[in-house]
């Protein structure tokens, strides 16, 4: 679940509309999840020692990401990151090197 406010950072955030939604108790603002399947990785070098992050042009100097994205229909998890990862790093992944960790509600 959303631990903080999209808006202003609180960590005041709790269930609404039946836990479809979460609100902020600072400011008020509401998240409403996407409830699309979508991964998130992180790529790492053969021997764990370097791993791939992206950014985006408007983020501040110095702020990376793990790379994400959503699945396409019909597509597997591990489809996704094949897919992904090169979308957005020009990266190619060895599907038999994926390593599923876990995974977890919105």
């Amino acid at each position: 679940a959303a631990r903080f406010c999209q808006s202003c950072g609180s960590g005041d955030m709790a269930p609404s509309k039946a836990g479809n939604a979460r609100k902020c108790g600072a400011c008020g603002a509401g998240a409403y999840p996407r409830i699309d399947p979508s991964v998130i990785v992180l790529v790492t070098s053969k021997g764990g020692e370097h791993a791939l992050l992206g950014r985006k042009a408007n983020w501040p100097e110095g702020r990376y990401s793990t790379l994400a994205g959503f699945c396409e229909v019909g597509e597997t998890l591990e489809e996704t990151v094949v897919r992904e990862v090169f979308e957005e790093s020009g990266v190619r992944v060895s599907p038999p090197s994926i390593r599923f960790t876990s995974s977890q509600t919105w």
